[in-house]
Parts: structure tokens; C-alpha cells; sequence
């Protein structure tokens, strides 16, 4: 490793690197874009999910956390995720070394055949770093927004669909299978099982039943939403519909539930995270229903060897 004297790597203490860490991913997004929505309830989730391969800490000898590493992967012989933000009082000295360091972590990881991909913030810079390691940009994912109140409501659903809770007895295969089944031809997606899923998703912090919405079109299921309320900010997690479902109203009238949900609780902001060019028109759908472009991540992609 060619970092400068003065600053060491190590694994993430999942207890004692908490706060510092959420401080350092603060700093970034309040540096890159004036607004972090960076939680310790992630981070403690992301730690403990199924997906996730390594996490480690750039410090200095003065213990200041100044740079993040997550590597990620359901199978790392098909596909590996990295973010490794660094602190911008750092970034013009080591984002080459450090660029350098997170990607020789992901080849330690990655089989010959595994697609790498880096997730950066668009303000970061860090484009023509990963550029000279054989990474090219793929994608632009929006982190998106839209301000509700207590009198927001849900428009009537289209006919034939109807919008209903989660049944904590009955639907938690069910809204495993129908995420798989809507995002199953999503850029980057890989399939997740039953197990992993409900590792991941059931056993989380943010994991809400009350904010869970099933879609039916014709009495059968189609469509879920899957809402969060983390740190005064409502959040639609994940929100799908099946392919045969897909323009006939679906995923607007789940978003609104989402929407009128996380009102009806107070919340006044309502956040998601969606990639740009999405296959099923999901950032069209985002728009039309008030929500704006808050921040842009990059995703750079670079193929195996044995591609």
C-alpha cells in the first residue's frame, strides 16, 4: 500500500467506529452536496447484513477517521460494490493511493468473472481515479425528494387495484418474492435468497410493518412498498412492481400510500434513491409525482478478467 506515512488501514470496529465513521460520511455529503442524510442505524444495519464482505477505516496517526471502505457482495464470483469516501481535507493527497488500496481490496474479493462496481458521489471527484484503474462510468443514480404534510392523501387507485397493509402473519415470503420478481431485470441486481433477505431486511433497525404496502391487481398480489422512518425523514425503501402489473397505475398508487403514510406520522420530507436510467421508467414515475433531483452518485463498472 502507497499511502503517506501517517495513516493507517484497519478492519471497522462495528462498536467503537460508529459514531466517527457517521461523522466522516456527514462531513462528505455536507462538503459534496449541503445535506447528509447518513445514519448510524445504516451503518449499524449495513455491518451486520448478509451482503456485505469488508468494511474498513482510513486513519490517521491521531485516530481521525478520514477515510470509509464497503465491499459488498451476495456472490462476490458475480458482482462486488465499493464505496470509499474520503474526508475532502484529504482528497487532493490521497485519492489516488487510497483509490489505488480500495480497489486491490476488491480483486482480493472479486472472482475472475465478477463485475466490479465503485459507487462515488458526483461532487467527488473520483471519476478519473477509478478511470485510470480500467473502471467506466455506467450509471447515475438520483438521490430524490419531495416535501409532504399532514393533509396530503392517496388519489383513488386505478380499477382493478387495490392497496393494502402488510400482514405480518402471512406476507413475509411474499414481499421477498415480489421485490425479486420486480427487480429481477434491474442494472446491477442479483438475486437474494429467503434466507439472506430476511437476515437483512426483517432482522434491520428500520424494518417498519406499518410502513409496508402490498399492490393487488385483480385480487392477486403484484406490487410491494417497503417504507422507512429513520432519523425525521421518511423514506420509500423499496417500491416494485411485476413486469405482467407494469402500466396500469401500480406504482403510482403505491407511491402515494407511501407518501400519505409517512404524513400521516409527521414526517415532512420524503427521500429515495433510484437509478436514472431505470429499465421500468421508475424515475419518470419519481418525478411526475413531485419529487426532485437532491444529489447524483456515479456508478463506475469494470468486468472481470475472465469476462
Amino acid at each position: 500500500m502507497n499511502l503517506p506515512d501517517g495513516y493507517r488501514v484497519r478492519d471497522v470496529d462495528p462498536e467503537g467506529d460508529l459514531v466517527r465513521v457517521s461523522q466522516l460520511l456527514r462531513a462528505c455529503d455536507e462538503h459534496d452536496a449541503g445535506v447528509s442524510d447518513a445514519s448510524e442505524a445504516w451503518l449499524r444495519d449495513d455491518w451486520r447484513s448478509s451482503s456485505i464482505k469488508r468494511a474498513m477505516v482510513l486513519e490517521t496517526d491521531d485516530l481521525d477517521v478520514v477515510g470509509y471502505l464497503s465491499l459488498d457482495a451476495l456472490d462476490p464470483t458475480s458482482m462486488v460494490t465499493l464505496y470509499f469516501p474520503l474526508a475532502p481535507t484529504v482528497r487532493a493527497a490521497l485519492r489516488e493511493p487510497w483509490t489505488m488500496f480500495c480497489a486491490e481490496r476488491v480483486e482480493e474479493l472479486a472472482g475472475p468473472e465478477a463485475t466490479r462496481y465503485a459507487i462515488v458521489a458526483a461532487e467527488e471527484g473520483a471519476g478519473p481515479s477509478l478511470e485510470a484503474l480500467a473502471y467506466r462510468f455506467a450509471r447515475v443514480f438520483w438521490h430524490m425528494e419531495r416535501s409532504v404534510d399532514a393533509t396530503y392523501r392517496a388519489a383513488s387507485p386505478p380499477e382493478g387495484v387495490a392497496i393494502r397493509p402488510y400482514d405480518p402473519d402471512a406476507d413475509d415470503r411474499l414481499v421477498w418474492r415480489l421485490v425479486e420478481d420486480s427487480f429481477a431485470e434491474h442494472y446491477g441486481q442479483e438475486p437474494q435468497s429467503w434466507e439472506s433477505w430476511r437476515e437483512d431486511v426483517l432482522g434491520s433497525s428500520t424494518w417498519d410493518p406499518a410502513l409496508v404496502r402490498v399492490a393487488e391487481l385483480d385480487g392477486e398480489p403484484v406490487g410491494v412498498l417497503i417504507g422507512q422512518d429513520t432519523d425525521g425523514i421518511g423514506w420509500i425503501g423499496d417500491l416494485g412492481v411485476v413486469k405482467r402489473a407494469r402500466g396500469r397505475g401500480v406504482g403510482r398508487a403505491l407511491l402515494e400510500h407511501g407518501f400519505a403514510t409517512l404524513a400521516a406520522r409527521g414526517r415532512t420530507l420524503v427521500r429515495l434513491n433510484v437509478d436514472s436510467d431505470n429499465e421500468t421508467g421508475a424515475a419518470g414515475l419519481y418525478q411526475r409525482a413531485g419529487m426532485r433531483v437532491l444529489r447524483a452518485f456515479h456508478c463506475y463498472e469494470r468486468p472481470g478478467p475472465g469476462e
